[in-house]
């Protein structure tokens, strides 16, 4: 299954900033769509606008708790299907200087993964990540995350993910096995 693509996009009423001869449909927030709806139709340097609804954070959730005073505070939101997230890491987190930590991009991407099977009604817990660092992420630079469900099997799904950098550069990317809460992995 291809990859949706997106190179920047502002949250709430989001502005969808893709390669200039690729661009998304609005999506209605209360409608259900096929995923190859939801992915980006041809078009010569356009842009277009489509409202996005937050998704609500786990209080004491590390990437998204607001109410965790040592977490990332991360606000995700959604278009019906694909979850997104932006998050300025700053230096606290870095591994090399100016250089976010693995562990963090790899928490990003479990985060985001967790929240598009969250879109789709499913709690789950993670199972398995697998994660590929293409480049070095910076700190004190705004990443934007994207998450999406690839498929399911009884109680388990495939879900991916990928972070890059406001020009849409591929900095990681990442597939998981998840497991809806109700029945946890042994």
């Amino acid at each position: 299954m291809p990859r949706p693509r997106a190179g920047q996009w502002e949250l709430g009423l989001v502005r969808l900033a893709v390669s200039p001869e690729r661009v998304a449909e609005p999506v209605d927030e209360h409608s259900v769509r096929k995923e190859s709806d939801m992915l980006p139709k041809r078009a010569k340097d356009t842009v277009k606008l489509c409202k996005m609804r937050e998704l609500p954070p786990s209080s004491g959730c590390f990437a998204c708790g607001l109410d965790n005073p040592c977490g990332l505070h991360i606000r995700f939101y959604t278009d019906g299907k694909i979850a997104y997230g932006e998050y300025v890491p700053t230096s606290d987190y870095q591994g090399y200087d100016g250089v976010l930590h693995g562990g963090m991009l790899t928490t990003l991407l479990d985060e985001v993964m967790v929240k598009a099977l969250a879109v789709e009604g499913i709690v789950a817990v993670t199972g398995k990540i697998e994660v590929r660092f293409r480049k070095s992420a910076p700190t004190e630079k705004k990443l934007l995350i994207k998450g999406w469900v690839t498929s399911q099997r009884m109680n388990s799904f495939i879900a991916q993910g990928e972070i890059t950098d406001e020009d849409g550069m591929l900095l990681a990317e990442a597939q998981g096995l998840f497991f809806s809460k109700e029945r946890d992995p042994v």
